[in-house]
């Protein structure tokens, strides 16, 4: 709330309240006019008509805006009524009297100060006039104690009266000014800081952006030096390779052509040209192998590769092939799993999720383990399917905990272990399926993976599209 709109609703309510005053000094006027109707008394009906209408300008200048002046028309008027029907009728009577400390209450609040004193001014001077003019008998006030030292008690009371009313307004006006002011600074200070919160969380989100963007980039630094690095390996060796194959059909060309060959340096080329495309096989495939699980790595979702389909069948499916064509007799499979959970997602991607730690778990887990057991637990609740899985092998190095889904990071360096198993599960999850894939470290057991996911791709509110 600005100052100016502070002011406003001040100025608002002040006008108000000298609006609400006129209207009761109108009802006043028309009440009091009753008692002239009924008992004749005409000049105290024109004296009300009179100064009714005098009061109607108050209510002019409240609708200009002009809320002092309107004050101060209020105050005068009124108070020239009062003294009015004490000169020309039964003199200051006390219940008369009582309407003076309500208006200077009421001047008092509205901040109109000169009205104030020009009221206490009339009236005093008024009354005592009043009380000397009984006194002396040149006027006659039949209300007992209209004599002028009644006048000067009743003046010494209208003045501490007034004094007290004065005092009292302005504490309550100044501490009304301080809370404005206080509320100001509040609303200030809160604005201030409200900005410098805005402006701090705009940093904090623009640098936590660029701290994804130069980790994106130093993860895809990491990926192409792996890459370069496992490639360069195998591709290496077979260059070494071809080159022994060139250098040695150089030579034996050579005695060819010298008709110098013999049989026993022919079955020696054969034999090391036998060895040496074994070794160029060998490397190639792995270079393609590693060409191909890189690929892996970028994941393509394509909205017709979805459907319905039940997890626990595709489960069982996933894991009847892959005993299948690994080591059925070492290897244990469990699947906790409702046989209700449907899921509109890609298939194929989960496939591949639960292919890969699979795999992971026969190359890396179950090295030490005479039978290892893989258990699957899939739970569904709001809509987002929780999937847990977990292997009684060796698990993961605490060192490798953080690093574990980083591309090339692998404890099998050399020994057909790529280190991209991992990375791709973690791609699949995040990007294809949406969802979320954290490694338990806490599990002493062995390896256990949390992933969760949506059940139906399109949203969390709609239901599963009806399957085919």
């Amino acid at each position: 709330m600005t100052q100016e709109k502070v002011m406003n609703e001040v100025e608002l309510q002040r006008k108000k309240r000298i609006i609400q005053v006129f209207w009761l000094g109108q009802l006043a006027f028309l009440l009091a006019s009753f008692h002239p109707i009924l008992t004749e008394q005409r000049h105290n009906l024109f004296f009300l008509f009179i100064f009714s209408i005098l009061l109607c300008f108050a209510y002019q200048q409240a609708q200009q805006n002009n809320l002092c002046r309107a004050a101060n028309i209020i105050i005068i008027v009124i108070t020239a009524t009062i003294l009015t029907f004490s000169w020309f009728n039964e003199g200051a009577r006390d219940e008369t009297l009582l309407i003076f400390p309500a208006l200077i209450t009421f001047a008092v609040l509205i901040g109109s100060n000169r009205g104030l004193f020009v009221m206490l001014f009339i009236i005093v001077s008024n009354v005592l006039v009043m009380g000397y003019l009984n006194n002396a008998e040149i006027i006659i006030h039949e209300v007992s104690g209209s004599g002028f030292e009644s006048a000067v008690v009743t003046t010494i009371i209208f003045c501490v009266v007034f004094y007290s009313i004065n005092i009292l307004g302005s504490d309550l006006l100044k501490a009304n000014k301080q809370l404005t002011q206080q509320q100001e600074l509040l609303e200030t200070e809160v604005k201030n800081r409200t900005k410098t919160l805005e402006q701090t969380l705009e940093q904090f989100i623009k640098t936590k952006n660029e701290l994804a963007d130069a980790d994106k980039m130093a993860s895809l630094g990491r990926l192409v030096v792996g890459v370069a690095h496992e490639i360069n390996t195998p591709v290496g060796i077979a260059i070494t390779a071809a080159s022994l194959i060139q250098d040695k059909n150089e030579h034996i060309l050579t005695s060819f052509n010298s008709n110098t060959l013999t049989r026993t340096q022919l079955q020696e080329y054969l034999a090391a040209t036998e060895q040496t495309i074994k070794l160029l096989d060998t490397n190639l495939r792995r270079a393609s192998d590693l060409v191909t699980d890189f690929k892996g790595v970028a994941v393509l979702s394509e909205e017709e590769c979805r459907s319905v389909f039940t997890i626990g069948t595709l489960l069982s499916n996933i894991f009847n092939h892959l005993q299948s064509v690994s080591d059925k007799e070492r290897f244990k499979v469990n699947i906790i799993c409702p046989p209700n959970i449907n899921a509109y997602q890609d298939p194929a991607v989960i496939t591949r999720i639960v292919a890969n730690l699979y795999s992971n778990s026969v190359k890396h887990g179950f090295d030490e383990t005479e039978e290892g057991i893989i258990t699957i637990t899939v739970t569904v609740a709001n809509s987002i399917i929780a999937l847990t899985y977990q292997d009684n092998g060796v698990g993961v190095p605490t060192s490798g905990v953080t690093k574990i889904f980083e591309p090339f990071y692998t404890t099998k360096r050399g020994q057909g272990g790529t280190g991209l198993g991992l990375h791709i599960v973690y791609n699949l999850v995040t990007q294809s399926l949406g969802g979320e894939i954290s490694y338990d470290g806490t599990f002493t057991h062995g390896a256990k993976f949390d992933i969760s996911f949506n059940q139906n791709m399109l949203s969390h509110d709609q239901n599963l599209p009806t399957s085919h």
